[in-house]
């Protein structure tokens, strides 16, 4: 019966240590589509205004996860016309765990947004339809002492490795108290942060639809400029 017990033990152990070798090197996807509408209702009630999500959302669980998200959409404020506030058609986040086991550094392999819109508005009696109200906060609660330091912002940067951010499709249009409205376009914008390397960016797009810009940008590394 002791026999039994140990072999017993063992194989639920090699399972579970084969579930998550499985887990970390392989990865489980999920598709979390049936929790859009729960999610869309934290999101309302935290900034005060109605939010849609009827986009994919797909979580990738590994030791590299992938997380999915799009059509998410902002509704305008009370007394403003033109339609959502925002919306995003596709955020994507990538991450690679391993280098912080070994290293220390959060690797981010990729952190990318598409098709972005914003409508910026002003009224004449000042009003405008980028301010939120966002629910009541609890009452703070007095912190108890803790034992650990905070981490230093200089610190937790540093263990920032990044090595892509994107942007694409990036529209915005203000709306001036007069109703004329002024254009600004971000085509596509690209940075990356490796650690230890400088920060680099770029970035294409358009003024008022018509001029025209390109802006390449080199700079010191992160905890540098922290």
């Amino acid at each position: 019966l002791l026999r039994r017990i140990v072999w017993t033990m063992v194989a639920v152990f090699a399972l579970g240590m084969g579930a998550a070798l499985y887990i970390a090197t392989i990865g489980i996807t999920i598709n979390a589509a049936a929790l859009r509408g729960n999610i869309a209702k934290t999101f309302s009630e935290n900034i005060g205004r109605p939010v849609r999500l009827d986009g994919a959302l797909v979580l990738e669980i590994s030791a590299r996860p992938r997380l999915r998200v799009g059509g998410l959409h902002i509704a305008n404020a009370s007394g403003f016309e033109g339609g959502d506030f925002a919306s995003l058609g596709e955020a994507r986040l990538a991450l690679d765990l391993w280098p912080l086991l070994i290293e220390g550094k959060l690797r981010i392999e990729e952190l990318s947004g598409t098709a972005v819109q914003a409508r910026l508005q002003r009224h004449r009696d000042g009003r405008n339809n980028w301010t939120f109200a966002p629910r009541a906060a609890a009452p703070a609660t007095t912190a108890r002492p803790s034992g650990g330091s905070p981490i230093d912002a200089e610190v937790a940067v540093s263990a920032l490795d990044i090595h892509l951010i994107s942007l694409e499709q990036l529209n915005v249009e203000y709306v001036r108290a007069d109703g004329i409205s002024h254009f600004f376009d971000l085509h596509t914008l690209n940075a990356r942060s490796p650690a230890g390397e400088p920060f680099t960016m770029s970035l294409v797009g358009a003024v008022e639809k018509t001029f025209p810009y390109q802006v390449k940008f080199t700079g010191g590394r992160l905890e540098d400029l922290v």
